[in-house]
């Protein structure tokens, strides 16, 4: 569509622009020492379904690099790939979901004088290209069968200053559409027909956020503004808002994150009627120090209650582009030190779905890993 295109070129030259600004802003500064902390990682993950129509299994694989300019800006770029099998005993679902997602983020710092802290304005882009994949299927005359979904987020990237986890995402959703046609058929099965449906998922998060000296306390208010563009013409949108709220517990060893999601779809269709859901998400990080046990570097515990759908997580930079609604998540994971500037994190999660257009509770378990390396 030429309104969906226009609209990602000018959400990937707003990304670059104020990636540009940002780079700007802090090489004119000769005051300030030229150092760059920079973090490359790269991430895989493994899952599976329980009690699914649909879907059957999923594995992802991503690479990201980010780099913070101490105490000035910051940027960070990714690409994701995820793939999902489709659940085989279901003749009427799909072969596999396959989804490319690339991710650009630019952030600047700033220390206005009249707050006790520090202020960070930040923009993430994503754009994600979506194919669901069906074998050849018998037809009968002049009833094709309907409009596939869309596929699923899966998990981000950790991130840098210690954005770590987000919660795994599932598989597209068979059946969103009707029949196109309505010929009876000729006598029976005729033929056979496979199916591609491609979709394009733009999404532009900006955001703002502070925190004081003491890093106490944080707020942060974030809007989501995301496109589905599909290839045969169908196109709506989703807006969310997250505010959030930081806290340290008995000293900045213990971290407390509260999250709300409040998301607006705008086509009641896409979930069955429901387009507006509410979550509440729950995140309780503890750091070790230089002496831990095990290299342990920190745990922590993430657990989501209420509804969400067509999420935007700016934590784990991750987009659940499933059209399923999420009802609920618990993960629990475990950053360790393999070296001076070397951690590995080890997650396990559990989350639960509910298919509006096929009436099908279900749930999924996975297994994420990364391994990062800072300079």
């Amino acid at each position: 569509m030429n309104t969906g295109f226009t609209l990602r070129c000018k959400i990937l030259a707003s990304v670059v622009i104020f990636n540009a600004a940002l780079g700007c802003n802090a090489m004119a500064d000769e005051a300030a020492a030229n150092v760059w902390a920079m973090q490359a990682t790269v991430q895989t993950s493994l899952g599976s379904y329980s009690d699914s129509d649909l879907r059957d299994s999923l594995s992802t694989a991503g690479l990201f690099l980010s780099g913070d300019y101490v105490g000035k800006a910051g940027f960070a770029l990714g690409f994701n790939r995820s793939e999902v099998d489709g659940n085989s005993s279901n003749p009427e679902g799909f072969d596999s979901i396959e989804e490319n997602a690339l991710y650009l983020s630019g952030k600047i710092h700033r220390y206005p004088g009249r707050l006790p802290g520090k202020l960070t304005l930040r923009l993430d882009a994503y754009v994600i290209q979506s194919e669901v994949n069906s074998s050849p299927v018998a037809t009968q005359a002049g009833n094709a069968p309907g409009k596939s979904g869309n596929s699923q987020g899966d998990q981000g990237n950790a991130g840098s200053g210690g954005n770590q986890g987000g919660n795994q995402g599932g598989g597209g959703n068979t059946g969103g559409g009707g029949n196109r046609g309505n010929s009876p058929g000729q006598g029976g099965v005729i033929g056979s027909l496979g199916t591609s449906t491609d979709t394009t998922i733009t999404v532009a998060n900006p955001s703002i956020a502070f925190i004081n000296h003491g890093k106490t306390f944080a707020l942060d208010l974030g809007y989501a503004w995301s496109n589905y563009d599909y290839d045969d013409g169908d196109e709506y949108q989703a807006q969310q808002l997250t505010p959030s709220v930081g806290l340290a517990l008995g000293g900045p060893a213990n971290w407390l994150q509260l999250r709300g999601y409040f998301i607006h779809l705008s086509d009641d269709n896409v979930a069955a009627g429901d387009a507006d859901t509410a979550a509440l998400e729950l995140k309780l990080t503890h750091w070790f120090g230089p002496r831990a046990p095990l290299r342990l570097h920190s745990v922590g515990i993430n657990a989501l209650a209420g509804e969400r759908l067509l999420a935007v997580d700016p934590d784990a930079a991750v987009v659940f582009s499933l059209a399923d609604k999420q009802t609920g998540s618990v993960a629990v994971n475990s950053v360790l030190r393999l070296g001076e500037q070397t951690k590995l994190m080890l997650q396990l999660g559990y989350n639960e779905f509910e298919n509006l257009n096929l009436n099908n509770d279900y749930s999924s378990s996975y297994l994420y890993l990364n391994l990062s390396q800072q300079w």
